[in-house]
């Protein structure tokens, strides 16, 4: 039985959201990404696919951050061989697949930071491997860099059914969302919605948030390379596997 908290049924509901969200269309590769990095995208999309899995469903997580992963510390599994080594060759998809402690969920890290981490996930390896993975799993989830740091994730939405944005709630002042509205529009990405993530407990001050960003409380404009500083910089070391996936491992 799956645990009863507010988190699981949050991601639950999240499931049956992105379910019915597009009733004609198919929602096989799912994108996840955010405005910028520490928002909790990789933990949401860990989440998700964990309780994806718990349907019976196949899922497969794919580790599409390769400047700054993390992805392989939440299953505590190792770094390589991942997808980096896959499209440049040094090893196979089936190296790269990782199983993990949830049945029916497979998990590819991102591997080795290459020079060219753009060109990589805008190859013609990467479409034909998402085109091939189609064909084995039920439902697969990107793991994507956050928008507004790289241009990686609006390569990737090309290859997605649907496409989830990630944002921490008061944390995301509102010319920078409206950025990420404006760069998903010029690549006719296929959005599905925002899941607004609260991390610090501070859901409580949205609205008050936005309401003194919107009349420049704070001031000065936004310089969209300022929120990507220290994103190119070694990822810190492994913290603990957050408690709602420790619970799930558990089981």
């Amino acid at each position: 039985q799956e645990p009863k908290s507010a988190a699981a049924e949050a991601f639950r509901s999240l499931r049956t959201a992105l379910h019915f969200s597009s009733v004609r269309k198919e929602k096989k590769v799912l994108l996840v990404t955010s405005a910028f990095p520490g928002e909790g995208k990789t933990t949401v999309a860990a989440n998700l696919a964990v309780i994806m899995a718990q349907t019976g469903a196949k899922v497969l997580l794919v580790g599409c951050d390769l400047r700054k992963p993390t992805l392989h510390t939440l299953f505590m599994r190792d770094r390589t061989p991942g997808l980096t080594e896959y499209l440049v060759g040094d090893a196979e998809i089936e190296a790269a697949i990782h199983t993990t402690e949830v049945e029916g969920l497979d998990f590819v890290s991102a591997g080795t930071t290459p020079p060219n981490p753009a060109e990589l996930l805008g190859s013609e390896r990467m479409g034909a491997l998402v085109a091939e993975l189609r064909e084995r799993y039920d439902t697969i989830l990107l793991d994507a860099p956050p928008l507004l740091a790289v241009t990686d994730a609006t390569l990737l939405t090309a290859l997605a059914d649907l496409t989830v944005v990630v944002m921490e709630a008061g944390g995301v002042p509102i010319k920078a969302a409206q950025r990420v509205t404006e760069i998903l529009r010029a690549v006719a990405a296929p959005v599905a919605g925002l899941v607004f993530n609260d991390k610090t407990g501070k859901g409580y001050e949205y609205y008050s948030y936005y309401r003194d960003r919107y009349y420049g409380k704070y001031g000065g404009a936004y310089g969209y390379g300022y929120y990507a500083a220290g994103y190119y910089e070694e990822p810190s070391p492994p913290a603990r596997r957050p408690s709602w996936l420790t619970r799930i491992f558990k089981r």
